[in-house]
């Protein structure tokens, strides 16, 4: 990655940028073995603890593997921003390239804050004050754009030697980041612009807007926050800016994190596809995935469809072209890496959530003793659903974190999942089960006050958060209860429904530190 001010005079304060991408399309052709797995697999999976590559260590660690002062192939291109960050054209090129510098984004940053080590200090004229000159200028037409902007924070569990976590901390969010997120984006744009022009077949990463039914649940439960005059929208198109007004106002107040995690859960989900109709959270009209082909299968595609087209316009491109297929083909291969990313998600953050839970058991020497009351509430609150991260909010008061959510138990029932055993029930007299039901206690996370089921199961006796969070903070059986089912949802050796579906603890990030 790089950038200059542009020196043509008609562009004044203009940037000329360029991005470089390892070019996976040279070393995995089509139909060969590495191709059909790579396709198998659609993405690559992240752990706190280890990689699941979609290609061979071989290609992503060291032939596609950007290493300081060794040439490597890519796929990179050119683009010119005006001073407002608009890009007035970009160009395709295909070769070698050789790196300066393999930087962190931490070290970007320091460097940037005045504090550069001895690998940053010779780069902060020449290569680190541009960069951020034309993230200024791709910042603007962000803003200018409106794209949606929510703020979730991210928890990064880091490890010891040993393998056990150490800490649970906020994944920090910097500049540095947020620049080369900028610089791919366009590149992004680019190349579907490109394949658009070239007349190639893309695979659009897409974006709908959102449901009308969940937009009109999110606006009945911001009317139901009395005194607090959130609203959004109504009567029109809702666009991002929308949103991000919503943000804005519910910013500083105590319903900012909720009100992030409801606006996010209101989006229609990001999927791959041939068909085009535009990427709504970041309020582009075009959108393709080109960034990160060892990694992401839906990269791949596109950088064999730039090759392809390029050597179909009279450019020398080498080898390495998309196959010819049928549309229907195509648009099958978007929806399995749809599907293949929506797995890999779910899996990462399983795998948090266990190390949670690990890390959560091991802290009170096996007791779970917390050094602040409010911490086993939010703990016994923070209880997943084993389908998703589904919460029903109970509606508001001056305190709605209080009653967001109760625990009860009850043994599963048709239609409805089984949850984890072994967390603090209702008494029951009769343990033995009915026909079709299992001998397991399950607890069910259920809002107050909704439906005749409240209360009614055979057995269930109504707890409130507060009512379990009391004897966990003075000690007790409870407690010891509620951590042995927090450790034998992270052995994969047990048989018991806690470890089929991996009781697991979120923490606030207060609480994380």
């Amino acid at each position: 990655m790089w950038a200059e001010p542009d020196p043509d005079p008609a562009n004044e304060g203009g940037w000329h940028i360029l991005v470089a991408i390892a070019d996976v399309s040279w070393y995995v052709r089509p139909a060969d073995a590495l191709d059909n797995e790579g396709e198998k697999r659609g993405n690559s999976v992240y752990f706190p603890d280890r990689v699941v590559p979609m290609l061979p260590e071989a290609l992503s660690n060291e032939l596609c593997s950007l290493k300081p002062d060794v040439p490597r192939a890519c796929l990179a291109v050119h683009m010119w921003l005006g001073a407002n960050g608009h890009k007035k054209r970009h160009r395709f090129v295909r070769g070698l390239m050789r790196s300066a510098a393999r930087l962190t984004y931490e070290q970007i940053q320091a460097a940037r804050d005045g504090a550069p080590d001895a690998t940053t200090r010779p780069l902060l004229d020449n290569v680190v004050a541009p960069l951020y000159g034309a993230f200024a200028a791709l910042s603007k037409a962000r803003a200018e754009r409106g794209t949606l902007d929510l703020d979730l924070p991210e928890r990064r569990v880091i490890l010891d030697p040993q393998g056990h976590v150490a800490r649970i901390e906020r994944r920090q969010r910097l500049d540095s980041h947020k620049l080369i997120e900028e610089f791919m984006i366009a590149a992004n744009v680019a190349a579907a612009e490109t394949l658009e022009k070239l007349h190639q077949p893309c695979m659009y990463r897409i974006h709908d807007a959102p449901d009308p039914a969940k937009l009109e649940a999110l606006r009945k439960f911001l009317e139901g926050l009395e005194g607090v005059g959130l609203r959004l929208a109504k009567g029109q198109a809702v666009r991002p800016r929308d949103f991000n007004r919503l943000l804005q106002q519910a910013a500083g107040t105590p319903y900012a994190a909720m009100i992030n995690e409801l606006v996010l859960r209101s989006q229609a989900q990001a999927l791959y596809s041939p068909e085009n109709i535009g990427h709504f959270g970041l309020a582009l009209r075009r959108y393709a995935h080109f960034t990160s082909p060892i990694r992401r299968y839906a990269d791949l595609l596109v950088h064999r469809a730039l090759v392809s087209g390029h050597n179909a316009a009279g450019e020398d491109f080498g080898e390495g072209e998309s196959p010819k297929m049928p549309l229907a083909a195509f648009a099958a291969i978007g929806e399995h890496i749809s599907q293949t990313e929506r797995r890999a998600a779910a899996a990462e953050r399983s795998a948090v959530d266990r190390y949670t839970a690990a890390y959560l058991a091991a802290r009170g020497a096996g007791r779970c003793e917390f050094s602040r009351p409010h911490q086993w509430r939010d703990a016994v609150r923070a209880l997943r659903h084993p389908r998703g991260e589904r919460r029903r909010w109970a509606g508001a008061d001056r305190q709605p974190a209080r009653r967001l959510l109760s625990l009860r138990g009850g043994p599963a029932s048709p239609g409805r999942p089984p949850l984890p055993a072994g967390l603090p029930s209702g008494r029951s007299r009769d343990r033995t089960p009915r026909r079709g039901q299992s001998s397991h206690r399950r607890p069910y996370l259920q809002d107050h006050g909704r439906g005749p089921r409240q209360g009614r199961w055979q057995g269930a006796q109504p707890r409130s958060t507060a009512a379990i969070a009391a004897p966990c903070r003075q000690g007790g059986k409870r407690q010891d209860e509620w951590c042995k089912t927090a450790q034998a949802a992270l052995n994969p050796s047990s048989r018991t429904p806690a470890a089929k579906t991996r009781a697991a603890l979120q923490i606030r990030p207060d609480v994380e530190k």
